[in-house]
């Protein structure tokens, strides 16, 4: 996107009348069309933020080690319901069982109940304890 430190800087250097508006706006466009349903897309969105692994961690606080197979099923079933129709190659409705669309849902509301607490752990320790990278200006 282009927003960096020396962006930022260079907006205040400039005397820039609204340079968080022009921030805002250099940004907006991109994280509205930014889709962060897959897991991969999660954990770079929240490396961002020095939140590291969320989904490997998330996985390891749930009861089931199929929680992520199950979180990246439902997915990419949504995707192929908004794709595609959701129809099979005979351009047929795809079946699926009541059984199977509530283990997706109790699925996304453990993995995002999960989440919250591992972000609320991240965020409660102490800044000597988390893990920073240093960017160059």
């Amino acid at each position: 996107m282009g927003v960096d430190y020396k962006f930022v800087l260079g907006l205040l250097v400039k005397g820039s009348d609204r340079p968080f508006r022009t921030v805002r706006n250099r940004i907006q466009g991109n994280i509205f069309y930014k889709t962060t349903q897959q897991t991969d897309a999660i954990d770079k969105l929240f490396k961002k933020i020095n939140i590291f692994n969320l989904t490997n961690r998330v996985c390891k606080k749930s009861k089931t080690r199929l929680l992520l197979d199950r979180i990246n099923k439902a997915v990419n079933r949504r995707h192929k319901i908004v794709h595609e129709g959701d129809l099979n190659s005979h351009h047929k409705a795809s079946a699926i069982s009541k059984g199977t669309v509530e283990l997706c849902i109790r699925a996304m509301d453990e993995f995002v109940d999960l989440s919250d607490k591992v972000i609320h752990e991240e965020i409660k320790k102490p800044k000597s304890q988390t893990r920073t990278k240093a960017k160059a200006i």
